[in-house]
């Protein structure tokens, strides 16, 4: 984690800090008590957890000012006993905001059919991915938590700009991405069911079956999980060879 301006890089090098500074900005400049931040840095809190939390509000202050003193302004204290901190940042300023943004604009447009501006969509998004979300940050499990979701939705904007490209016409220069995403990520039936279309519009029959072979064994013994419906019809559609059906099949995310 580190903040930019005009070309100089500041990193955040205390994992407090960080930890604050992403529990901050997650909230898109919403008021968070102090309870609240409390909670997100810390599983079992230490008798002196606010003081510890207003040290390190004062060492993040000092940080945005000297990068920039207008968005050290915008770190507000709101007093009172149930007193807390906003951080008022565009999200546009913020990398994983603005990911995320763009990855609910691209998937619209792929709702609505608009597949090329779908795909840039998504790749724009992808540009901005600084992952993994919450590096080096002090994080309870509360927080931790909402870094998990942020990987999930990174792994859901890689599987729809393939599912795009594959609507596309692509199909064998997907392959290796997908390889990556199920050796990353197994439990997501997705990611199988993307790689089953690729090799199969690439002209690999027998690596399409396969996958679904790897596919149900590692959903099944790892994971305890059944083949979907919609799984087990694209299935159908390979041993029917369905080109049409295996194209278009429905995407799972």
């Amino acid at each position: 984690m580190a903040l930019s301006r005009g070309g100089r890089t500041t990193p955040v090098d205390s994992a407090m800090v960080r930890g604050l500074f992403a529990a901050l900005l997650l909230e898109r400049g919403q008021y968070v008590t102090k309870e609240r931040l409390v909670e997100s840095l810390w599983d079992d809190p230490p008798r002196s957890a606010l003081d510890n939390l207003r040290g390190c509000v004062w060492r993040l202050r000092r940080m945005l000012a000297s990068v920039d003193p207008v968005v050290a302004d915008r770190l507000t204290t709101i007093a009172g006993a149930r007193g807390g901190y906003a951080l008022a940042v565009c999200p546009g300023q913020v990398d994983v905001l603005r990911f995320a943004e763009l990855a609910e604009e691209a998937s619209v447009r792929l709702r609505t059919g608009d597949i090329a501006e779908a795909g840039a969509g998504f790749a724009s998004a992808l540009e901005l991915w600084r992952g993994p979300a919450g590096q080096g940050c002090a994080a309870s499990r509360v927080l931790q938590a909402r870094f998990r979701a942020l990987e999930q939705l990174q792994l859901t904007v890689r599987e729809r700009l393939v599912h795009v490209k594959l609507l596309q016409g692509a199909s064998a220069e997907v392959i290796p991405e997908l390889r990556g995403l199920v050796g990353t990520a197994p439990y997501r039936e997705t990611s199988w069911a993307l790689l089953m279309r690729a090799c199969y519009l690439a002209g690999d029959l027998a690596g399409a079956l396969t996958t679904w072979r790897h596919a149900t064994e590692a959903l099944a013994e790892e994971f305890g999980l059944d083949p979907s419906d919609s799984f087990r019809d694209l299935h159908a559609s390979i041993l029917n060879r369905d080109e049409d059906g295996v194209r278009n099949s429905v995407l799972q995310a």
